[in-house]
């Protein structure tokens, strides 16, 4: 059975490597035959050769190396997509801007440099003017390939192209549906990567955008709507202000944390709403994020495959690898905590989750987790700090006085487990005493901290912890 599936194995790479040499000589050959077809003028010729290259870079064996491409093709796909002197066929000229689509698409392969050279990105520019809805189309799906490569790029669309224009592309309805509805797509599209520059003086275009496309209701821009809101808020968070006051984008929100089966929209969501109950806690009492709950217990089998045909968003982070979400997400359950009390906060089974979290995530993250079990244990019974003891809230403790980390919140959350010390059960106790250490407290140096409170509370820490060891005569 090895051997089958070894020999099986072999196969599917000698068949992969003998597609990719087929491919290349077929590229070559391709290659020569544009040449000479544009330089003849040969227009039936040249767009059947254009549209083999257009297939051979659509192809998904396609891994070209920089040197089959001299500096001589690049130049005749632009003077074939970009024709100022209207030589060619409409074919020719939509043929040639979908090799370029495909040619810029990823910057592995060393292409945008032989377009960029050629300024790319004015000819686009100005393409986007076209009256030919196929042109505007593919300018900004050129367009958005330009900017994901390098940042330095969206500041040259933005000073080609101004933003402005782009919105009118947004409102203007001059061709079928059907059509408009794909140019206000890719228009979108390419507003969100310009958005990631993050420049102040853009935000109210850019605010005016995400309202605007919010409202034009089209299937998946609303990933588009949230990244754009998140990278406005990002260089400006101030404008936290503007975007509550918007019932539609807080609805946006909600759906995303309750239809949470999609990561690409759920981590700009849940983003943003961080940021927005960090700055403004009580809005937290506006947002139902059960949910989250339901999508942390899940999050095993899900979020494997996060990256959606032709959305442009590139990142295909799976959420259990992807930090910055996970921080996110304690945070907003810190704030919630502080505000209002959820059931689901102390059933086990959640506080288990977070603890495996907690084991394997980074310091950052582990702040985040420890500083919500502080803060559900302030509000918390007998019976819940039980399970938040079960759930090694006193490890997490010991690791950030270790660490130096929220020190003061930490001893304040010591000092109140051991006044509950006597009624442990004990297992409990056991547990409670086993991650406590007395070594970690002594080395707090009392002398770096200004406050007289916190040398009160190690002082008052260490008088339960004797009282204890007295009372349950333990060595």
């Amino acid at each position: 059975m090895q051997k089958y599936i070894e020999r099986e194995h072999n196969k599917e790479y000698d068949d992969s490597i003998k597609s990719k040499i087929e491919i290349n000589n077929e590229l070559n050959n391709c290659l020569i035959n544009i040449s000479i077809c544009f330089k003849n003028g040969n227009p039936i010729r040249l767009l059947s050769q254009l549209n083999v290259l257009n297939n051979i870079t659509t192809d998904h064996f396609f891994e070209p190396n920089y040197l089959y491409l001299s500096n001589e093709i690049p130049t005749i796909l632009m003077q074939i997509a970009f024709d100022k002197h209207k030589r060619f066929s409409i074919k020719c000229v939509l043929t040639a801007m979908s090799i370029i689509e495909n040619l810029t698409f990823d910057e592995i392969y060393g292409h945008f440099p032989f377009f960029n050279e050629l300024d790319i990105m004015t000819s686009a520019c100005l393409s986007l003017l076209s009256e030919n809805p196929d042109i505007k189309i593919y300018s900004l799906k050129i367009l958005i390939n330009c900017a994901w490569i390098d940042n330095s790029n969206i500041q040259l669309i933005l000073n080609t192209f101004p933003l402005e224009e782009l919105l009118n592309i947004l409102t203007n309805d001059s061709f079928p549906e059907q059509v408009e509805r794909r140019i206000k797509y890719y228009t979108a599209s390419l507003l969100y990567v310009l958005s990631m520059a993050q420049i102040k003086s853009f935000i109210p275009c850019f605010y005016a955008a995400a309202d605007y496309i919010l409202n034009l209701k089209i299937p998946q821009t609303d990933l588009f709507i949230l990244w754009i809101v998140l990278n406005c808020v990002d260089s400006d968070p101030d404008t936290l202000n503007q975007f509550l006051s918007n019932p539609e984008l807080m609805n946006l929100l909600q759906y995303c944390i309750e239809i949470n089966q999609n990561y690409s929209r759920l981590k700009p969501a849940v983003l943003i709403i961080e940021k927005i109950f960090e700055k403004y806690p009580e809005t937290s009492q506006n947002f139902d994020i059960s949910p989250l709950l339901k999508f942390l217990y899940s999050s095993n089998n899900i979020f494997n495959n996060s990256v959606e045909n032709e959305n442009y968003v590139r990142k295909e982070n799976c959420f259990e690898n992807d930090d910055e979400f996970v921080d996110s997400v304690f945070k907003i359950f810190q704030n919630v905590a502080k505000i209002q009390f959820y059931p689901f906060f102390c059933d086990f089974s959640f506080l288990s989750i977070c603890f495996q979290f907690f084991s394997v995530k980074c310091f950052a993250i582990k702040c985040s987790i420890a500083m919500f079990f502080c803060i559900l244990l302030e509000n918390s019974d007998i019976s819940q700090i039980h399970l938040l003891i079960h759930a090694h809230i006193t490890q997490m403790i010991m690791e950030m006085i270790e660490a130096e980390n929220e020190i003061y919140t930490m001893i304040l959350a010591l000092v109140k487990l051991f006044e509950c010390a006597n009624i442990y059960d004990n297992e409990t106790f056991n547990l409670f005493f086993s991650e406590f250490s007395t070594d970690t407290i002594d080395s707090i140096n009392i002398f770096e901290f200004k406050d007289d409170n916190l040398h009160l509370f190690i002082d008052k820490l260490k008088l339960q912890f004797n009282e204890i060891v007295k009372g349950k005569n333990i060595e």
